[in-house]
């Protein structure tokens, strides 16, 4: 009986992980929750559904006050996935330079969501018990029907 090279296995698992991937996402796109548009994602989005727009002038000054050091790093984090992207698609193929950029892209998310955690608790301080609940409700795009007391 004829014995298959070490090389067809390795290539018949990569394809059929590359196609349950391929399956996972196109499953997820298509018959995913529709809950969500293209539209309500980021900070914007975010300060509609919570109502801190509309709170009082103690939130506002701390949304004033973060404003601009949340942006920067949400700036600095887009840059760091535009090198991610570039890494990956250069020609030839550095995986040193990939991984730097992952590094990069993983060191500038934490950092913006250390800030933005911050800047949530501060907030969440301010806040009566519906607001909060409003708050918990915007950042993970739920429902839970808190009642004021």
């Amino acid at each position: 009986m004829n014995k298959v090279p070490r090389v067809i296995w390795l290539a018949l698992a990569a394809s059929v992980a590359l196609n349950t991937f391929a399956l996972g996402v196109f499953a997820a796109r298509h018959f995913g929750p529709r809950e969500r548009s293209g539209r309500d994602v980021g900070p914007r989005a975010f300060m509609h559904q919570s109502g801190l727009r509309k709170a009082g002038p103690e939130v506002q000054a701390i949304l004033r006050e973060h404003k601009g050091e949340i942006r920067e790093r949400m700036h600095a984090l887009r840059d760091a996935r535009k090198q991610v992207r570039e890494a990956l698609k250069a020609e030839p193929y550095d995986p040193a330079r990939a991984e730097a950029a992952f590094a990069q892209m993983r060191e500038r998310n934490a950092l913006m969501q250390t800030d933005m955690h911050a800047v949530l608790s501060e907030l969440a301080k301010q806040l009566n018990r519906e607001q909060r609940a409003r708050m918990a409700d915007a950042l993970w795009h739920t429902r839970s029907d808190v009642q004021a007391p």
